[in-house]
């Protein structure tokens, strides 16, 4: 079955269209309470970082930090898994860019106008306007640093999404029934041969975040892909026990799936 991203803007009506529409086609709602059980199950400390992190742009320090970067790997290897599972609506997090070439991924950005989102913040957090729209507009901030940080890509670009709502003029109602058929249409586009793709990312992006979040390793270029029925592991290390043990790390995640080692010593 097909899966849905939502890139939203703040106050744009997500998790109101999101929830509505899960209920009506019987899919599963991603939004940050679910990502933060799931990053919470990984550790104490990982579910910290979520609160710390998620959604934020980057410093230039967190950006080559290797807890950060494992702090978007485990965010991105959660999101593959949604998709690999399907019938999901996932929310925010750059899903729109990192499911981006999957053909039965819908990907669907929400926006409003100011004003209006201005209004319902003052509304629903009982904050005067000036608070209001810093709320508003700092949060929008927030969530186009980390998707420029991540995937080098403008939040805003329209074409980076298939369809585009303005939630101040359209209806919840007309907008969920809009997409309820969209989704059937990506039905269609599901194959045995994309699933095992995402698979293979997902599985790629465990091997990041667990390899970036030990303590004991230290391999900041590592890079790990998913191509061709293989996992390829890319990057420099600085012995051979460093070596070893990505690689020991590498096949135990990846079960049935080849890895392909082409780490190499640093000279």
């Amino acid at each position: 079955m097909a899966v849905l991203t939502i890139s939203r803007e703040f106050r744009s009506g997500s998790q109101e269209i999101g929830k509505m529409l899960a209920d009506k086609v019987g899919y599963t709602y991603i939004g940050k309470e679910r990502i933060l059980s799931d990053m919470q199950r990984a550790g104490e400390r990982c579910g910290q970082l979520l609160t710390d992190l998620d959604e934020a742009a980057p410093s230039l320090w967190e950006r080559f930090d290797n807890e950060y970067r494992g702090f978007v790997s485990l965010i991105e290897s959660y999101i593959f898994d949604y998709a690999w599972r399907d019938r999901a609506i996932i929310v925010g997090r750059g899903g729109a860019h990192l499911l981006c070439d999957i053909p039965f991924v819908l990907r669907v950005r929400l926006s409003a106008p100011l004003e209006y989102r201005i209004d319902r913040t003052m509304r629903e957090d009982q904050v005067d306007k000036e608070t209001a729209k810093w709320m508003v507009q700092t949060v929008d901030r927030r969530r186009a640093g980390y998707v420029q940080a991540n995937y080098g890509v403008d939040w805003n670009d329209q074409r980076c999404y298939d369809m585009i709502f303005n939630t101040g003029v359209q209806s919840h109602e007309l907008i969920t029934d809009i997409l309820a058929s969209a989704l059937k249409d990506r039905d269609r586009k599901v194959t045995p041969e994309w699933k095992e793709v995402i698979l293979g990312r997902k599985i790629a992006a465990k091997i990041r975040a667990s390899a970036f979040l030990d303590p004991k390793l230290n391999v900041p270029t590592l890079q790990v892909e998913y191509a061709k029925g293989s996992l390829i592991l890319k990057g420099t290390v600085h012995s051979r026990s460093e070596y070893d043990k990505v690689e020991k790390l590498a096949k135990k995640l990846a079960k049935s799936i080849p890895v392909c080692n082409n780490l190499h010593f640093r000279k």
